[in-house]
């Protein structure tokens, strides 16, 4: 199953969000730390992506 990256990231992951559990591990508010959540979750998009990338070549090797 193909996923977004906010699908990923609104995940449930244990008991919460996975949303919600990167807030609570860095002690970051959205709402009171706009620019410090904006960098981190461009870091989080292009890890994701990077992985995803990586991922579809990895499949695609043991296809052929």
């Amino acid at each position: 199953m193909i996923k977004t990256f906010e699908d990923w990231l609104d995940e449930i992951e244990g008991f919460s969000l996975r949303m919600e559990r990167i807030y609570d591990d860095l002690i970051l508010n959205p709402k009171n730390n706009v620019e410090n959540w904006k960098s981190i979750r461009e870091y989080l998009k292009s890890a994701y992506e990077a992985g995803y990338d990586n991922a579809k070549l990895e499949n695609s090797s043991k296809d052929s």
